[in-house]
């Protein structure tokens, strides 16, 4: 048997790299090429084949990190661990570097090595400590054009890829895409001087959105124009607690402090002014208590009645009550449930 003769290629600043001392070389998403990083020149992608830098991540002051101790690149990021800047992030769509990945409370200067779990968590090794952070699939928005968000208690991800929120008592509208870079705008549902705890967002099938409140009710209000009324024909809707809103096609369903309510919508509906039907449910009708912490609108039927919707009801003290709309209340089912939701499969 003979041996495989190795073939061994010696790259240095000759050839065309920054720094001859290499610090890590690490495996890069695009094929034969690899990441290398450096003890003062940053980190570049080399090609195998070719001996050939294919890209130089920095910025237009040039590489102001020091030395480069482990790379790891994740699918729209290269995350670089450095010995005194802590961890560095590069975007590389927009070609961006971002400094400051961690929090002021976990930021060391120095990171020794990068490792990304199964669930694509990324750990790195610092003094005296194991840090483990999302990499970028998850994205956190903590501010944008000034504007802080803090305390935000309802959210909403529309049809239109319009992403309504409620940061410290106000409502804003941004895109999915673009969280506030670019496009962003609040509304004063009620005065400034008055803001109130805005408790839950539902678009209806018509373009309007409503909007829950702790103490001051139910609003609805037309997402182009920004015009909104409070619902006052109903009310527990009006100047009350509302917990949750949710629904489907022509209906739409509150949760309260005084129990649920539906609203039947109709083409007339398309006008903002125009009074909504309803009807109200309370313990007095079934419910095991007038205090209904969340509610949802189940995709499928239940229970063996093919034609009849299920309306499922989270009850503050964590019993699950379902109440078919259309015939007599089921009995209370004793099931501890923390939270409830439905799949995109129903």
């Amino acid at each position: 048997m003979t041996r495989a003769k190795k073939n061994i290629k010696i790259v240095t600043s000759k050839n065309g790299l920054p720094d001859n001392i290499i610090r890590c070389i690490t495996k890069s998403n695009t094929a034969n090429t690899v990441w290398v990083g450096m003890q003062s020149k940053g980190v570049i992608l080399f090609a195998i084949d070719d001996n050939q830098v294919m890209d130089v991540i920095t910025n237009n002051n040039g590489w102001l990190y020091n030395q480069v101790n482990d790379v790891i690149e994740v699918t729209n990021s290269v995350f670089i661990a450095t010995e005194e800047n802590g961890i560095i992030c590069y975007d590389k769509k927009n070609r961006e570097i971002n400094e400051k990945v961690l929090p002021d409370s976990l930021y060391p200067e120095r990171i020794a090595d990068l490792q990304q779990d199964n669930e694509g968590n990324i750990w790195a090794t610092a003094a005296n400590k194991l840090i483990s952070f999302t990499g970028n699939y998850l994205q956190y928005w903590h501010t944008a054009k000034g504007i802080n968000f803090i305390k935000v208690h309802s959210l909403h991800a529309d049809d239109e890829n319009k992403l309504w929120f409620t940061p410290d008592l106000r409502l804003f509208e941004s895109t999915q895409s673009d969280f506030g870079k670019n496009y962003l705008r609040s509304y004063d549902i009620t005065p400034p001087q008055n803001h109130i705890d805005i408790t839950g967002l539902y678009k209806d099938r018509f373009g309007f959105l409503w909007i829950g409140t702790m103490g001051d009710g139910l609003f609805r209000m037309h997402v182009e124009t920004g015009k909104w009324r409070r619902i006052a024909e109903n009310p527990i809707a009006y100047s009350g607690n509302i917990l949750s809103i949710s629904g489907k096609d022509d209906q739409v369903w509150i949760s309260t402090l005084n129990g649920v309510s539906r609203f039947d919508l109709t083409v007339a509906n398309y006008e903002l002014n125009a009074k909504i039907q309803f009807n109200n449910y309370s313990k007095k009708d079934g419910l095991g208590s007038d205090y209904i912490y969340h509610i949802l609108i189940d995709k499928k039927t239940g229970y063996g009645l093919p034609l009849m919707e299920l309306v499922l009801l989270f009850l503050k003290i964590v019993h699950l009550q379902i109440f078919i709309h259309q015939v007599n209340f089921l009995p209370v089912l004793p099931i501890p449930l923390p939270k409830i939701t439905t799949s995109t499969s129903g």
